[in-house]
């Protein structure tokens, strides 16, 4: 599975959160403006190779490392980590569907995650975000004859919930636990699968004013995994769409601070772990940002107020 986000991508994001004017970017490293409207747009710059872009000159105008953003151009991927080797739950499953969206043109696709989760003692189920369509989701559903019990939402853009009525008319029993759910019940862990599942709510706005992330424990011996919604895909960040100082304290003070070998699973693109993150990703990899990563990581944030 490719990276949600591509080197242009990165590039454009890196703009906006470290304050740098694209028209300095593009005179220091010596790019002209339509090599640049390539890498950015694309990824790519034709005729030019990856490994022969001024990656340093880059780097340095940002302060992050040109090895990492070079690995991205050259189709850096994290480690495979699926199937999950699961504990007492009996199923993880990874679902991608694809939709377009009103700012999209109709041969851009945008591809989002949903993740189902089955007990096998009791054929309980939960699902963090419906995605666009949910037929996938429901064939696995009626397959292993499961029981939707709750539907868990990270944020409310219309890729990741475009499904919901289809699953809530399926299963109108299912608890739905977002943001606003919140606001009138305590931010604290759902204890589900006969007591062997913890779900923790986390508030990590920033993305997106009402964004959550879940961390679940139970599923794995001795790791977490973390639903991250749009906070951070692998090699890059969610774009600021709500406020981009949010969102790097969500990034910083909430996703940083646990294990090394959390699993990490974003709404879109592959599966990573926060050890890969922290080792290629290239935002991450800021002088200001390290530190604070590192000052933090000490830290045990379980509880976040809405």
């Amino acid at each position: 599975m490719q990276l949600e986000d591509h080197i242009g991508d990165i590039l454009r994001k890196a703009l906006i959160f470290f304050e740098r004017e694209q028209a300095s970017l593009v005179t220091l490293s010596g790019l002209t403006p339509e090599q640049w409207q390539q890498l950015s747009e694309h990824g790519f710059i034709q005729d030019i190779p990856p490994q022969s872009l001024p990656w340093e000159k880059i780097g340095k105008f940002f302060r992050l490392d040109p090895q990492r953003l070079q690995a991205i151009a050259e189709g850096w991927l994290p480690p495979k980590l699926e199937p999950i080797p699961l504990g007492p739950v009996s199923g993880f499953h990874h679902i991608q569907t694809a939709g377009s969206t009103s700012f999209e043109s109709d041969s851009l696709l945008n591809t989002v995650n949903s993740y189902l989760l089955a007990n096998s003692s009791d054929r309980q189920a939960i699902l963090f975000d419906p995605g666009w369509n949910a037929t996938p989701t429901l064939e696995i559903i009626r397959r292993e004859n499961l029981n939707l019990t709750h539907i868990f939402i990270t944020h409310q853009h219309t890729d990741h919930i475009y499904a919901l009525p289809d699953f809530l008319k399926n299963f109108p029993q299912a608890v739905l636990i977002n943001f606003d759910y919140y606001k009138s019940a305590p931010l604290k862990p759902i204890t589900l699968f006969q007591d062997r599942l913890t779900v923790t709510p986390l508030l990590t706005p920033g993305h997106s004013r009402d964004h959550l992330c879940f961390r679940l424990c139970g599923i794995l011996p001795k790791q977490e995994l973390m639903i991250i919604g749009d906070c951070l895909f692998s090699g890059s960040i969610g774009n600021p769409f709500y406020d981009k100082e949010k969102e790097k304290t969500s990034l910083m003070d909430i996703i940083f601070v646990g294990s090394p070998n959390t699993i990490l699973c974003p709404g879109h693109g592959p599966l990573t772990t926060l050890k890969a993150e922290l080792d290629h990703n290239p935002i991450l990899s800021h002088p200001e940002w390290q530190q604070r990563i590192r000052n933090n990581n000490s830290l045990s944030n379980e509880y976040h107020s809405i």
